[in-house]
């Protein structure tokens, strides 16, 4: 089983390494959409870094950068994912 995992983020730079590394750490992920929902702190900067260090971490944003709340950024990750089974970190 391959899973997709989705996290919103927005202005939760700080916590995006931990969130990727430890769903890599699971052998069923197979890529870690980080949706990046505007954020005013160093966050899309943080989410740039990580989705080149790692293959399987994909970076997705609104169109134009914009804010658009948790619905919509999750269902933006979710409409994106490649794999059947989904799976969410907040």
């Amino acid at each position: 089983m391959q899973v997709s995992v989705i996290t919103a983020v927005y202005n939760q730079g700080q916590y995006a390494r931990q969130a990727v590394e430890s769903a890599l750490a699971q052998p069923e992920t197979a890529e870690v959409l980080l949706v990046e929902d505007g954020s005013t702190d160093d966050s899309l900067t943080i989410c740039e870094q990580l989705a080149a260090e790692y293959e399987q971490v994909r970076l997705l944003r609104h169109p134009g950068g914009a804010n658009r709340g948790y619905p919509a950024t999750l269902n933006l990750g979710i409409v994106s994912s490649r794999y059947e089974y989904i799976a969410f970190i907040d």
